[in-house]
């Protein structure tokens, strides 16, 4: 049954994204790509870097900065490096590409699935335990102001989190610890702009905020127990989370972004005990620029 909801969810979700994709755009997202004349022209003009950067937002070049002789032609026209940095992290529509890119907006949302690899660490025991493996889905939304390297990423992320006790001469029947937590990141990204690339590096850095939406455990035998008869478990797990990724622009305002994060609790598990989740997910958000 949760499995069916987060499948309605996920879809959902998918059709807003559908809806956003065909509907109405921006007069000026369908202009030309702004050549390295225009910009020489709007500079000899009288036009500071602000304005010229205001009379294109919105449009992709069709030149890269770093080619031969072209940062030397905006530079005679006035450009300075504010401009420079500015027009690198404009997308990009040169012969070659992938076509109107979606580097250069603000808003980005996507949909991630995943993997995730738990454990529940700082604790002693005389157990032998392993890690919880899963899925992870959920929603992203990112703010990457146009030409700037930092920006904000936030979502809904399901992630599968405890672990598992296989059977051994203390315990008579394995079983795994199911914790299901709706996480929200609060992450702060930099993207590094490759002179015109189509992909760009990213660094993630920041908080998370669990929700538990589930706690069982769950024997090899097949049975299931809640936890509240066993251990009180705490409704939020609050962590530190760290990670990298990459943004690779596709075509038009899609992109995908393959990523690695770690996140650390700060926070433990159950009141009156010490162990505090660790997980790793990776995984993949399929993006559209707004």
């Amino acid at each position: 049954m949760r499995a069916l909801r987060l499948t309605r969810a996920a879809g959902a979700i998918a059709g807003l994204m559908v809806a956003i994709a065909i509907g109405p755009t921006p007069a000026h997202a369908q202009e030309a790509a702004v050549s390295a004349d225009l910009v020489v022209r709007l500079l000899e003009a009288g036009l500071n870097t602000t304005a010229v950067i205001n009379e294109i937002s919105g449009r992709c070049i069709d030149f890269s900065v770093d080619s031969p002789g072209v940062e030397q032609r905006l530079r005679a026209a006035g450009g300075d490096n504010q401009l420079l940095q500015r027009l690198r992290g404009f997308c990009y529509a040169g012969s070659g590409s992938a076509g109107a890119l979606a580097f250069g907006r603000t808003l980005y949302f996507g949909l991630f699935a995943g993997f995730a690899n738990s454990s529940i660490v700082g604790y002693e025991t005389t157990d032998v335990v392993e890690a919880r493996r899963g899925p992870n889905i959920g929603v992203e939304v990112s703010y990457q102001p146009d030409g700037s390297g930092f920006g904000l990423q936030t979502g809904l992320i399901y992630v599968p989190k405890g672990e598992y006790v296989p059977v051994s001469a203390t315990i008579p029947v394995g079983h795994t610890l199911r914790l299901d937590y709706v996480e929200i990141p609060l992450l702060a990204r930099w993207a590094f702009d490759l002179n015109g690339s189509s992909m760009r590096p990213v660094l993630l850095a920041g908080a998370s905020l669990g929700l538990k939406t589930a706690c069982l455990f769950e024997f090899d035998s097949g049975a299931d127990l809640g936890c509240e008869d066993n251990i009180e478990v705490n409704a939020f797990d609050v962590g530190a989370s760290v990670g990298v990724g990459v943004d690779v622009a596709v075509v038009g305002r899609w992109s995908v972004s393959p990523s690695i994060r770690y996140s650390r609790g700060m926070t433990t598990v159950a009141s009156g005990q010490d162990g505090k989740n660790s997980s790793l997910q990776a995984g993949v958000s399929i993006r559209i620029a707004n």
